[in-house]
């Protein structure tokens, strides 16, 4: 990371510039939410990329989901395709001699659901919900810098005050169980 420091912070800015385009966080002052709430923190997932002839670092910022309180009360089934399923498509390709296309869509788990709209559809077709999805985040130190430096971004936390503040996620991100789900009800 040292090394190709560069890289990183561009990957990072790249990465929190989706989540604000896409609408995931707000934030709340940790006085003003009532106790016990549902705290999980983040950390920084970064490789390479090899993008035709150039490497990249691709950086993802993902949600300690197994820290999630609240991830054995929501729905969590999404209909995604198995190894073997994939497998027996391309199987079957090869003996048709038809084209096989696959399609990649850009931070997909960003473009889900919100909680508010979930809650609302729940109830608009008589899915009984138990309570109210609300996720609260411990950022890595430098999201709040890049939250800062974002032209298109409402929060401005001071860096000597960060502590004090949580970002509240609007939609599920990539780490929490309901990630898939969401993303393939918008869909």
């Amino acid at each position: 990371i040292y090394i190709f420091w560069d890289l990183v912070e561009a990957a990072d800015a790249k990465e929190i510039a989706a989540f604000i385009e896409n609408h995931v966080f707000d934030v709340a002052a940790r006085e003003d939410l009532a106790k016990p709430i549902n705290e999980m923190d983040a950390v920084w997932v970064r490789r390479w990329k090899r993008t035709g002839y150039i490497w990249i670092i691709k950086s993802r910022l993902c949600g300690r989901g197994f820290l999630d309180r609240q991830k054995h009360d929501v729905q969590r089934h999404s209909s995604t395709a198995s190894r073997l399923s994939q497998r027996i498509v391309c199987s079957q390709r090869q003996l048709k001699r038809t084209k096989l296309v696959s399609l990649d869509i850009r931070n997909a788990f960003l473009k889900g659901l919100t909680f508010t709209e979930l809650h609302r559809l729940a109830r608009k077709f008589g899915i009984e919900m138990r309570d109210r999805r609300s996720v609260y985040m411990r950022p890595p130190a430098n999201v709040w810098r890049h939250l800062r430096n974002h032209p298109k971004s409402r929060i401005r936390i001071a860096a000597s005050l960060t502590h004090l503040y949580l970002l509240v996620l609007l939609k599920p991100m990539y780490g929490l169980v309901d990630a898939p789900l969401l993303w393939q009800l918008h869909l």
